[in-house]
């Protein structure tokens, strides 16, 4: 066995292994006499299927089987060993002999492979030179009041009036078929339910129920309670199915039983701790204002590093054009598409140019990552889950414990925790480029920053995208 590495071009090169029949054929035999000891074969015991007889029916199939094997493990090994550092992963060599019939013939095989070679460079761009805008947005005053006003308007209290029902109320009402002339004693249908009144279709109805009490009677057609089919009516008013409806009629008397209302709560401490918690201090219409502010400010700090991400992106990516085998990893793009089971695309000349400032992106967080010795601790993906859950439960509160034990079930799953370290990665690099780089804070609006927002993201969208698909 021999395997060889030259460099074919700056950032390019081709492996080329060559394997003897005796680099195969002991573990061509051992394969053989597996299955000739285990298979079943016509005309002979088991376990004494001659070794020619084996050879001659799967003998092809298993040596390529192995031989295949053999090649991934040393090209495996060759790669773990090799001090270059490389990029993507080996190709066959598109003038590369197919494996065919005439194999076991052979006495020796020379396989050749194509691999990425990582070249050195210096980042440029990390220094205070570089100047990067990060927005500060601040909530105005109406902001500020609208979402105070949804807060108002959601804190409401059930209440059961006797009388006076208005157009937001809900009613229950017990009705009973009306049944008129020769009923062939058949009895009438008697039903519940409760419904919306400002729902009511007819306004003949609504107008005989409004202003009314507990205990009012009326006369009503069934079907013309609301603007629903007949199916709607079967299930909910009737409560029957079809085949019974077609012997109910129309017309019943209802009698109001309850009256439903909600009314506006008590804006008090006890409201203010429901909506920002037990632990907030909060027992005024300031004090809830100035927390609303405060929310809503904080909610935009993702978005704001985000978007500082993209203006560090945009001006690494230009001022840093190293060389990298353009060629070779369009070619394992294909690869990747094809082994994932997509549909092969090609990129047009825009969408390449994304595609390999994306990789080399990847690149510079990897020589960052391990220039600066970035590490991940244990805390650090408990953290990152707890914040994960936080936003699953959409700031629903949660005690300490249960949050923690939420978090360590998120990090069980594998996907899930490679998903967050990556994302934990990304996080501290960051915070590393911004300690490099002059940031200028500019305060701006919520309408402000959102143009920005999108008008940015938008011009960056396949940036962010092919950045993905590397990754």
């Amino acid at each position: 066995m021999d395997i060889q590495l030259q460099k074919v071009g700056d950032v390019i090169g081709r492996i080329t292994l060559t394997l003897t029949k005796k680099d195969i054929d002991p573990a061509y035999n051992k394969e053989i006499n597996k299955i000739r000891k285990e298979a079943t074969f016509k005309g002979f015991r088991p376990g004494k299927v001659p070794t020619s007889v084996v050879k001659k029916m799967y003998g092809q199939g298993i040596f390529i089987d192995v031989l295949q094997k053999r090649i991934q493990q040393e090209i495996w090994t060759f790669l773990q060993n090799e001090s270059q550092r490389f990029i993507g992963y080996p190709l066959s060599a598109e003038d590369q002999e197919l494996l065919d019939g005439s194999s076991l013939s052979k006495e020796e095989f020379t396989f050749h492979f194509d691999i990425g070679i990582a070249p050195e460079f210096e980042i440029k761009g990390l220094d205070k030179d570089t100047k990067i805008t990060k927005y500060k947005v601040t909530a105005d005053e109406e902001a500020v009041n609208e979402q105070y006003e949804k807060l108002l308007k959601s804190n409401k209290k059930e209440v059961y009036p006797e009388e006076d029902i208005q157009e937001n109320d809900v009613v229950a009402i017990e009705a009973e078929e009306i049944i008129n002339g020769d009923n062939d004693g058949r009895q009438p249908h008697i039903t519940s339910f409760s419904i919306a009144v400002d729902t009511i279709k007819s306004e003949e109805i609504k107008s005989n129920i409004l202003g009314k009490a507990l205990g009012h009677t009326f006369e009503f057609d069934i079907y013309e309670l609301e603007n629903v089919d007949k199916p709607f009516v079967y299930k909910h008013f009737l409560k029957v199915d079809e085949k019974k409806a077609e012997n109910i009629g129309n017309l019943f008397e209802g009698e109001i039983v309850e009256i439903n209302r909600q009314e506006e709560g008590e804006i008090d401490e006890a409201f203010f701790k429901n909506v920002f918690g037990e632990d907030a201090n909060i027992t005024n219409e300031e004090e809830a204002k100035a927390e609303i502010k405060k929310l809503i400010e904080e909610a935009y700090e993702k978005r704001i590093e985000s978007l500082a991400f993209l203006f560090i992106y945009d001006i690494l990516a230009t001022e840093n054009t190293f060389a990298i085998p353009e060629e070779f990893l369009l070619r394992v793009r294909k690869a990747n598409q094809q082994e994932d089971g997509k549909a092969v695309t090609d990129l047009d000349s825009e969408e390449q140019e994304q595609f390999f400032k994306g990789i080399r992106w990847s690149m510079m967080r990897d020589k960052l990552i391990k220039d600066n010795k970035i590490e991940i601790t244990d805390e650090d993906m408990l953290e990152a889950a707890k914040n994960k859950v936080k936003g699953l439960m959409q700031g629903y509160p949660m005690e300490d414990d249960f949050l923690t034990d939420m978090a360590k079930r998120l990090l069980s799953n594998e996907k899930t925790a490679e998903e967050l370290e990556g994302d934990v990665l990304n996080e501290k690099v960051f915070d590393l480029i911004l300690g490099m780089v002059t940031l200028e804070e500019k305060t701006v609006t919520i309408e402000e920053f959102n143009k920005i927002e999108q008008e940015n993201f938008e011009s960056r969208k396949s940036a962010v995208s092919h950045l993905d698909e590397e990754e």
